[in-house]
């Protein structure tokens, strides 16, 4: 085993100026709320309690999206720390609030409807703009529509908010009673549309998702998730600023378990490269906050139902449901514990699950050239690494996935039948160090690699050789053409040409003069003959490439015939590699004769396609009598069913009273 390390690679500074500003709105909250400890709110409602929720949403999305435009530069960096600026300066207009109604404050009615609009920019960023952002790939035309839109309906809904008058409040200086009770309307209309369309948004990232490799489609799945979380929580926490009570409690919640999941799944997905500590408080930061949020919401629910259905009081009740909440701590918080960690650290949090998904790699069908590139994936997907590459020591076979940039690389031997037959090279992410556990299980999975590997080598030897011998067939057969069209068939022509002389020249008794032209007739025949064979052997089309040209020429050479032969071959397949025009040209002759020759069909059909795998499939149909079940295979069927069989594929044969279908199918 080989390790080599490199300077840590330099990391760009971003996002600072955003995070400048949120941490000091953040501050600033923080200040006022030591000040208005202990003094009492507004006689107004200013939901004094959601200044925690408010500064922790703040915190977290603001680390975040800088972290996220350091460390990769993406826009969605910027949005990010958005979000953290509207939680942030939601906060602080809550305590500036309180503030004001015991003293002198400047812009007091200004900071006071500040709370109602600035958290809701900043969540409606999240809910309508971000997930526009998040899906990788290129920005196609519904993509840029859905940005455009949902940016559009963040700035209405928070102009209409900004526009409304709180009730008992000091008057809002951006507004008027006429304004305000229009703002009010289309505020309410604003509110339906932000939650069907941030459900949109959660659809058109789990369906990205399915055309995403592993590790993007499971935390695409979880971004998923957590915006339409975060919809349900926004349009149960509007329902509730009008009822209060458990309904504002459930909202401000969901909301809360929304931002977690949204948060850690965009790290996951934007910070390829997070560090080992960065993971781990990630984990225990999602796993955290979602076992404290699901057991108050377990609690109060449980109290809710108890106390309506059972007739005790609310002490009572209260034990009841703690003891319920004690029983499913332990469960709850290993699967949310499991989950969390296959979303962080991939398949390496499961090594059963990291076998199995090279498993699937192995077995999933494909070209044999892509095995290697599969398991190469398989392993970067499910142990989060930059790169990693197979290479056989002879230089015949490498498979690369990622692209190395700087960091730790670990090498190890792949080793078969006790020969070394290759390496498997593995790059950290930039900057970092392999784990333990990751290196232990590239060790214990090498010898898989090193079997795939020596499986891969097998198939390549026996590809060349496959390769050698379709050559030296082909070599013969444009020997045999040239023999059969240079050769046999001018002799034979030159022999009835002789015969001819001869009874025009010599006398002869009518019986024998019968027999030599009959002789001569068959001569004649005969070298028409070999000049079919001759194009059919090995047509010049097809020395081109042209292989719809040839399969239209031997239609043409049945014209004389009583046999009617229909070609539809498309000029895609001419792009058919030699291999496989050779092997589809011969087992279409073969077909065709032998439905003229021992069918005595009337029509012949002679369908090539591409499939949509690349693969080609050549159907031959006739409408002869067919072969009896029980009848041996001729040489024709047996001569195209090794054709197909020598170019990879396969071939099977259907016959009844209404025909014969031939259907070969090479990959």
């Amino acid at each position: 085993m080989t390790v080599a390390t490199a300077g840590r690679a330099a990391r760009v500074p971003g996002g600072t100026p955003g995070g400048t500003v949120v941490a000091t709105a953040g501050l600033a909250g923080l200040v006022l709320a030591a000040v208005n400890a202990g003094h009492p709110s507004p006689a107004y409602e200013v939901h004094r309690p959601f200044f925690w929720a408010d500064v922790v949403l703040a915190g977290l999305y603001a680390a975040l999206g800088v972290v996220v435009t350091a460390r990769s530069r993406h826009p969605a960096g910027r949005v990010l720390v958005v979000v953290g600026l509207g939680f942030a300066l939601a906060g602080l207009a809550i305590q500036y609030a309180v503030l004001g109604a015991r003293t002198e404050v400047p812009a007091h009615g200004l900071g006071v409807h500040a709370m109602l609009w600035t958290w809701l920019a900043g969540a409606l960023v999240g809910l309508l703009v971000l997930p526009w952002l998040l899906v990788p790939g290129r920005w196609d035309a519904l993509r840029r529509a859905g940005l455009a839109t949902g940016a559009a309906l963040v700035l209405v809904t928070t102009g209409a908010r900004s526009l409304v008058q709180m009730p008992g409040a000091p008057d809002n200086p951006l507004s008027d009673p006429g304004r305000s009770a229009w703002a009010a309307d289309v505020d309410a209309w604003c509110v339906g549309a932000a939650v069907a369309y941030g459900l949109v948004g959660a659809g058109y990232v789990v369906a990205r998702a399915r055309s995403c490799p592993p590790w993007e489609r499971r935390a695409l799945r979880w971004a998923g998730a957590g915006l339409a979380t975060c919809a349900a929580g926004y349009a149960v926490f509007e329902v509730g600023l009008g009822r209060g009570g458990p309904v504002l409690l459930g909202g401000v919640l969901l909301l809360v378990v929304a931002q977690i999941v949204l948060g850690a799944a965009v790290l996951v997905l934007l910070v390829r490269d997070a560090t080992p500590r960065m993971e781990l408080a990630l984990s225990r930061t999602v796993v955290g906050g979602l076992l404290t949020a699901g057991t108050v919401v377990l609690y109060v629910g449980l109290v809710a139902l108890l106390v309506r259905v059972l007739p005790w009081d609310e002490g009572a009740v209260s034990v009841v449901a703690v003891a319920v909440l004690a029983a499913a701590t332990a469960p709850a918080h290993a699967w949310v514990r499991d989950r969390v960690a296959r979303l962080v650290h991939g398949s390496a949090a499961d090594p059963a699950r990291l076998l199995l998904d090279v498993h699937r790699a192995l077995v999933a069908p494909q070209a044999a050239g892509s095995v290697l590139d599969d398991v190469a994936g398989a392993l970067r997907a499910g142990l989060r690494l930059r790169a990693v590459t197979v290479s056989a020591d002879d230089g015949t076979v490498r498979a690369t996935v990622g692209a190395p940039d700087g960091g730790q690389v670990l090498s190890l031997p792949l080793v078969s039948r006790g020969r070394r037959i290759g390496t498997l090279e593995v790059a950290a992410l930039r900057g970092e160090r392999l784990d333990p556990r990751t290196t232990g299980l590239l060790e214990r999975l090498s010898g898989m690699v090193a079997v795939t590997l020596a499986q891969t080598l097998t198939t390549a030897r026996l590809e060349a050789l496959r390769g050698r011998v379709l050559d030296a067939r082909q070599t013969e057969r444009r020997q045999l053409r040239r023999e059969l069209h240079d050769g046999l068939g001018p002799s034979l022509a030159g022999a009835g040409l002789a015969l001819g002389a001869i009874a025009n020249g010599a006398d002869l008794a009518p019986e024998h003069a019968e027999l030599l032209g009959r002789v001569q007739h068959e001569l004649a025949r005969r070298s028409e003959d070999m000049r079919l064979i001759a194009r059919a052997v090995l047509p010049p089309a097809l020395d081109d490439g042209r292989l719809a040209e040839a399969l239209h020429t031997l239609s043409r050479t049945f014209e004389e015939t009583r046999l009617t032969v229909a070609v539809e071959a498309g000029p895609d397949v001419d792009r058919l590699d030699p291999d496989r025009q050779v092997a589809a040209y011969h087992v279409a002759v073969e077909g065709v004769w032998n439905a003229f020759r021992h069918a005595h069909a009337d029509r012949c059909e002679v369908r090539l396609r591409r499939l949509p795998d690349g693969a080609a499939e050549l159907v031959v149909r006739d409408d002869g009598r067919g072969m009896r079940p029980d009848a041996e295979p001729g040489l024709g069927l047996t001569s195209m069913r090794e054709r197909a069989q020598e170019a990879g594929g396969s071939l099977s044969v259907a016959s009844g009273e209404t025909g014969t279908v031939v259907t070969a199918v090479l990959p």
